[in-house]
């Protein structure tokens, strides 16, 4: 008799969507200056949860929930984007807060020096995603690193507003920019991971 067929294969589980952004790495000098700017801050009860010192970075696109098997096409776009782009300096300097300081609701460490190349590598970036369907971001592109995020109200919002005005000069120094990352996003009990899933040099 015929042998039996061999039996037919079992469905591979579904890989979960990964949440993907694209972003600017800071150098270890300038992230530990805003980390210590973020321990003073961290004092003032004003409901706001505040980026841990090794994920600060400068987002260039958010992609939010992609598709595992989308990530190559991802990263060869933004290997395309960064290819056009030298590696420079950015400094990261002032202190401000969206909408603005009277009702901060995002902190954010700004860019000085090196904010117009930060720019156009962004709008590189969001140009070759928007191909694959990613579209553009309605708002201007702010170059900036957010270092926390009220969560709520309270009295402690005047007084954060007070310290962020008293911090607007802060300087943190220049950070070489010279690759871009693709991070995978994973939200965990003590607060999100962020994991490369390329690296890609400028130039």
């Amino acid at each position: 008799p015929p042998p039996p067929p061999p039996p037919a294969p079992s469905p591979q589980p579904a890989m979960k969507p990964l949440r993907t952004f694209v972003a600017v790495e800071i150098a270890e000098e300038a992230s530990g200056k805003i980390d210590r700017l973020i321990k003073r801050l961290s004092h003032i009860d004003a409901g706001v949860k505040w980026v841990a010192g090794e994920n600060l970075h400068l987002t260039l696109k958010f992609l939010g929930d992609v598709p595992a098997e989308q990530v190559p096409e991802i990263c060869d776009c933004v290997t395309q984007a960064a290819a056009g782009h030298a590696p420079f300096k950015l400094e990261c300097c002032e202190l401000g807060a969206f909408p603005d300081i009277t009702r901060p609701r995002t902190v954010w460490v700004g860019a000085g020096d090196g904010s117009e190349a930060v720019q156009r590598l962004q709008e590189s970036v969001e140009s070759g995603l928007d191909l694959i369907g990613f579209r553009p971001e309605r708002r201007r592109f702010h170059p900036h690193l957010t270092i926390g995020r009220a969560r709520r109200g309270g009295p402690g919002l005047a007084q954060l507003g007070e310290a962020i005005d008293s911090e607007r000069g802060f300087q943190a120094g220049q950070t070489l920019v010279d690759e871009v990352v693709v991070f995978f996003s994973e939200l965990g009990p003590g607060g999100p991971t962020y994991t490369p899933l390329a690296r890609v040099p400028l130039g």
